[in-house]
């Protein structure tokens, strides 16, 4: 979930520190709530980051999981999409200055 080695750490005692029933509840919620009726009825803007290298060693390459994320974000006419070059889970880890630098230009620009 992590490319940056000396961030896992971090990452892993996040996940070590969560709460397991809150946690758990929200695993819940996630995989068992659509919210696809929904979104087309977003309105603002809608900056939304993607990852794709940690898929590499599966074939997958940066077209496919973007056609995915395009699929899935098609319905929210105001959605930017940006997909890292690098980055795994955690965008803001593994480059942080792109990821950075585009939430201060979406956030200016909005």
């Amino acid at each position: 979930m992590i490319a940056t080695e000396d961030k896992r750490e971090k990452v892993v005692n996040m996940g070590m520190d969560s709460n397991p029933i809150v946690t758990g509840k929200a695993y819940g919620e996630m995989y068992t709530t659509d919210i696809r009726p929904f979104i087309s009825k977003i309105e603002v803007p809608v900056l939304v980051f993607g990852s794709w290298s940690a898929y590499k060693i599966y074939g997958a390459t940066k077209e496919s999981v973007t056609f995915g994320y395009e699929q899935q974000l098609k319905d929210i006419i105001n959605a930017k999409l940006l997909v890292a070059e690098k980055a795994y889970h955690f965008v803001f880890y593994d480059e942080p200055e792109w990821f950075f630098c585009e939430v201060d230009k979406f956030i200016s620009s909005n």
